[in-house]
């Protein structure tokens, strides 16, 4: 990127995959689910699991970002589903029946970040700025996901303190409330065009894509987060 946003006294950040390894951390906690609950009875291998998970996780994950459902929804259903799609029944059901919390504990015991995000974020506390994070993701795991890997933020706002999800702008303007910045001098950094940048651009923020597989010169992206540090 070669323009330069001035103005900017607030950065905001995603958590998951921005500033947490959200994949590489899941896929740990899935992989220990795998072999500690005996799924290869149903899953040829870890990788089949987490596959199968995962294609049941992702669209409840896209109606939750969207409002369709609920939180409690998506947890009840996003192991259930997959179980039950897997030929398990009765007994191994029961047996299985709590795998949502069981699951949510193991990943925010994990402790991975992107890439540059602790010297990023202590950067940005040098120059004087202000770090947030604005995540769809569930009160008492997000706070656990950056405690565990040492990532501090000045303000930590998430969708279900008020039960709306990015990327309605009143997330946003949550944000700025509890905060005291303004719009115009925010600036929103995530992982998801449709969540994070979206919502950015409606409630008034400046925003960056981060998109570790993006073109060299794109503009409004970047593909690691130090690059952060050349554009503020």
């Amino acid at each position: 990127m070669s323009e330069r946003l001035n103005g900017i006294r607030w950065v905001w950040f995603d958590i998951d995959d921005t500033l947490w390894d959200f994949s590489h951390n899941s896929a740990t906690a899935l992989c220990s689910i795998y072999d500690d609950f005996g799924l290869s009875s149903r899953f040829a291998s870890a990788e089949e699991w987490i596959s199968q998970y995962e294609s049941i996780n992702l669209p409840l994950w896209d109606l939750y970002n969207r409002g369709k459902i609920t939180k409690e929804f998506l947890q009840a259903e996003r192991f259930y589903r997959t179980f039950v799609n897997a030929g398990f029944s009765g007994a191994e059901l029961d047996r299985l029946d709590g795998m949502n919390e069981i699951y949510l504990d193991r990943l925010a015991s994990q402790s991975v970040a992107v890439e540059g995000s602790h010297a990023t974020l202590a950067e940005l506390k040098r120059r004087g700025l202000h770090t947030g994070v604005v995540s769809n993701g569930f009160s008492g795991v997000q706070e656990r996901k950056l405690k565990n890997a040492g990532l501090k933020v000045d303000v930590v706002v998430l969708s279900d303190e008020i039960d709306i999800n990015k990327p309605d702008r009143r997330l946003f303007d949550y944000a700025l409330q509890k905060s005291g910045a303004t719009a115009e001098e925010s600036l929103m950094v995530g992982d998801n065009p449709l969540t994070d940048i979206a919502g950015a651009i409606k409630a008034g923020w400046r925003s960056i894509l981060y998109k570790p597989t993006a073109p060299a010169a794109a503009e409004g992206i970047i593909r690691s987060l130090p690059e952060l540090l050349d554009i503020l």
